[in-house]
């Protein structure tokens, strides 16, 4: 078994494997007992942290009075806190990136009233604690992919086609930030009123078994589990209140979903499909309020996200919203749009630079970047671990597109740059 750098894991870099000399490939000597340190020692990881931990110092906590382990922070566009006010940009920005994707929303005039970050410590270990075992699956087994089974008859032949294009569609979710296929970290929306919303920031959702004693819609179309979209119009036909939850997902090994709920080989009520960790479907319309699997000639709907363990999932902003329809264009302090979620730095810059490496202490890149800095001040250079990284960056970040370039030194199997397919 192939052992994991827990210095490198820290930094989010899973490529660097230790070896018989106790080595790893960025240089870092591990002793004995470096070598038994779990993966990531802080569940605050910064995938799914602001991005200045010193937010948790700067925002006004409220402790919960029901559940101790929970607090929750308004977060106030308006504070002296750079930290503060850049984690409201960032949830801002993620959330139009997700409407500028959903044709119903798209339509309409956002308005941002309140987002609420939720800190749960019991969840957020938890949710960590399942993080670390995909990364660890991923060291074992690296190759380890969706692979439809070499002998294939013709009807099979057929679903895996199908299948192969729903992969492809999870490859262009809005919000992806994992950097590996076999984490697939995720933002996923759920429907709720306020005070569920609370109840799940509290407890999390019921996991499956949880939910014989519980009234449930349907007994979950393709799958008993737990359900998410990137659509806010789908998830808003399940909310009461003008709010949605936003939940960070861990996806892992997702199954593609093709099974139709009427038909004799269908996944209504079942439990999770062997050797995957979650299942994903696009969906168009049916009925009302009843979506069944897209197919490769139909444009889809919505997507749906279903996993079966609260451990993959933690609950973290609670958006409050209002909308209108596209001509009622409103001014408000808090009123959002696309362009406005650019951040000034970027909006200024003559070029945008994304270096792609997985190396963060690749000395020749940062000669480079320092001499480009010196010959053009207003250069911005963005450093990226990973394509799948650069995509999430050049998605939220639509309208300097036009001056971004992406610069890597990464070749994949096949001479394949990495990158190269983000701008091809």
């Amino acid at each position: 078994m192939r052992q994991l750098c827990p210095v490198c894991a820290q930094a989010n870099l899973f490529c660097s494997l230790v070896d018989k000399a106790h080595k790893c490939s960025q240089g870092h000597v591990l002793s004995w007992p470096q070598q038994r340190v779990p993966i990531v020692k802080s569940p605050r990881n910064q995938l799914w942290c602001p991005k200045y931990l010193k937010f948790y110092e700067d925002v006004d906590w409220k402790e919960d009075n029901v559940n101790p382990r929970l607090r929750t922070a308004v977060i106030d566009p308006r504070s002296t806190s750079l930290a503060v006010r850049e984690e409201f940009e960032r949830v801002k920005g993620m959330f139009f990136s997700f409407v500028q994707k959903d044709p119903q929303s798209i339509q309409r005039h956002f308005e941002i009233s309140r987002i609420v970050f939720l800190d749960n410590t019991e969840i957020e270990e938890s949710f960590h604690e399942f993080y670390c075992q995909l990364v660890s699956r991923m060291m074992e087994h690296q190759t380890q992919t969706w692979a439809p089974s070499e002998q294939m008859e013709e009807g099979e032949k057929e679903k895996n086609y199908w299948q192969q294009w729903i992969l492809s569609y999870l490859d262009n979710y809005v919000i992806r930030v994992s950097g590996n296929e076999c984490v697939n970290l995720i933002a996923g929306w759920h429907g709720a009123s306020e005070q569920k919303c609370m109840s799940i920031a509290r407890s999390n959702f019921y996991d499956p078994k949880e939910l014989e004693n519980v009234m449930q819609t349907d007994p979950g179309y393709f799958g008993k589990g737990i359900y998410f979209t990137q659509y806010p119009s789908y998830s808003s036909m399940y909310s009461s209140d003008p709010c949605l939850l936003v939940s960070w997902v861990l996806l892992g090994r997702p199954y593609p979903v093709t099974e139709h709920p009427a038909s004799r080989c269908n996944l209504l009520g079942s439990p999770l499909k062997a050797g995957y960790d979650s299942h994903y479907v696009v969906v168009k319309k049916s009925s009302e309020k009843v979506y069944f699997p897209c197919q490769p000639h139909e444009t889809p709907d919505y997507d749906e996200v279903v996993v079966f363990t609260k451990r993959q999932i933690l609950p973290r902003y609670i958006i409050y919203f209002s909308s209108t329809p596209s001509e009622e264009n409103q001014n408000s302090p808090l009123r959002t749009s696309p362009i406005s979620t650019t951040p000034l730095e970027l909006r200024d810059a003559s070029l945008i630079i994304l270096w792609v490496d997985d190396n963060q202490r690749n000395s020749e890149r940062d000669h480079l970047s320092n001499m480009i800095r010196k010959t053009d001040p207003r250069v911005n250079i963005k450093e990226m671990g990973s394509s799948s990284e650069a995509k999430v960056w050049l998605e939220r970040n639509p309208t300097v597109l036009l001056k971004t370039r992406v610069i890597t030194n990464r070749v994949r199997q096949g001479n394949e740059r990495a990158g190269e397919k983000l701008i091809s």
